[in-house]
């Protein structure tokens, strides 16, 4: 008997209202800026309702990751009590035998936030998570064509977000043929697991403050304030910031750069070496490009006139951390329309204008301070006591 040939075959699956969602990866090449970059992509589907989230990232990480779940679950309005996920190295550390799994610690802290249990699909088995895989490409036909073209991510995913709001109005669901993929979701956001707060997204590296007061993380270095030159320190990566922390407690925070070798300074973190090191302003990185107020720049320029223009300039610098930039720059002002422009006057004026003297208020006086008995005039000693006086002159 001759042997029939197998044939490729899926079993279908079905979901129930709030089971279960998909999660994957794409690369999609977008316009930035004027530039031709590929993106990717955190995509997300209700297995239900098939309600979808996408977002884009400039790289695949374990932040973006949590990142994507947090803005999915802001998104939707909650999450699925399960996550369907094709072993991401991110997420999966270890690929054991069937479907167990060792998944990342951070991650699992997500899930346990969100109230999620993450199910990896078995390795080659695309169909476990065939929704997700449809909707990659359906996406990269009807939203990323035409090449989608913006100056930055911020508008590239408010326009996604928007896409995926039409799309699902504009849907018919594949299986309730008389419901739209908006209508359908609406029943199943009931059945989704809320948190009233986000989970706190970040992941962390361990790091050392070298003695120019920076970190390094991922080929670009960023600055820490000057005290904690060559401590060990912890940095929070977010998907667009990083975070730098000692001891628990929070004491840098930076945009994030996905460039390579470049350095993100607050010019801030330097300001107390410069009364010891006040030569630094000549060449110093972080001050160069500084964004100062006009006030500020104008009297730093009539001050380079000078042969200690840069001790008097740091003396000036010193006080914004105490002042405040606004402040400082008032008192240059003042000093330039004075036309006397000089370190101890520019500071006179801030000290008069964070001196200010304020009213003094009349004490009341208090009832129990109130004399019961009034005194009585009695001038007899004050006469006795110039007899005696005229008494002794004779």
């Amino acid at each position: 008997m001759k042997e029939v040939p197998l044939v490729e075959a899926y079993v279908p699956l079905a979901f129930a209202l709030g089971e279960a969602f998909q999660f994957d990866w794409s690369d999609e090449v977008v316009e930035l800026a004027g530039a031709c970059v590929t993106v990717s992509v955190a995509q997300f589907r209700l297995c239900h309702s098939r309600m979808r989230y996408c977002r884009a990232y400039p790289r695949k990480e374990l932040s973006m990751v949590i990142d994507a779940h947090i803005r999915a679950h802001n998104f939707f309005g909650g999450l699925c009590a399960r996550g369907i996920y094709d072993n991401p190295k991110t997420v999966v550390t270890r690929i054991g035998r069937g479907k167990e799994r060792d998944y990342n610690e951070r991650f699992m802290q997500l899930a346990s936030f969100y109230l999620f249990e993450p199910e990896a699909c078995t390795p080659a088995a695309g169909w476990e998570k065939g929704q997700v895989e449809n909707q990659v490409k359906t996406n990269r036909q009807n939203v990323f064509v035409p090449r989608l073209c913006f100056a930055n991510f911020s508008e590239l995913n408010a326009h996604l977000e928007e896409q995926m709001l039409i799309q699902a109005r504009n849907n018919r669901h594949p299986e309730f043929v008389d419901l739209t993929v908006w209508e359908a979701f609406q029943k199943e956001r009931p059945y989704l697991c809320v948190q009233a707060r986000s989970f706190d997204g970040y992941s962390t590296a361990e790091r050392r403050a070298s003695s120019q007061c920076l970190v390094h993380y991922e080929r670009n270095s960023y600055s820490v304030p000057c005290e904690y030159a060559g401590r060990h320190v912890t940095v929070r990566v977010y998907a667009d910031r990083l975070v730098i922390a000692v001891d628990g407690v929070s004491v840098a925070s930076h945009n994030r750069s996905f460039g390579s070798g470049e350095h993100i300074l607050d010019p801030l973190h330097y300001l107390p070496l410069l009364s010891r090191k006040p030569g630094a302003l000549h060449n110093g990185r972080p001050f160069q490009n500084w964004e100062l107020p006009d006030s500020i720049r104008m009297a730093w320029n009539i001050l380079r006139k000078h042969s200690d223009w840069d001790k008097q300039m740091s003396g000036i610098l010193a006080a914004i951390p105490l002042h405040g930039m606004e402040a400082v720059g008032v008192a240059c002002e003042l000093a330039i329309e004075e036309r006397a422009v000089n370190s101890n006057v520019i500071l006179n004026h801030l000290h008069r204008l964070v001196e200010a003297p304020c009213a003094k208020e009349v004490p009341m006086i208090s009832e129990r301070l109130t004399l019961r008995i009034p005194p009585v005039a009695n001038c007899s000693a004050y006469d006795r006591l110039r007899e005696s006086v005229e008494v002794g002159a004779c």
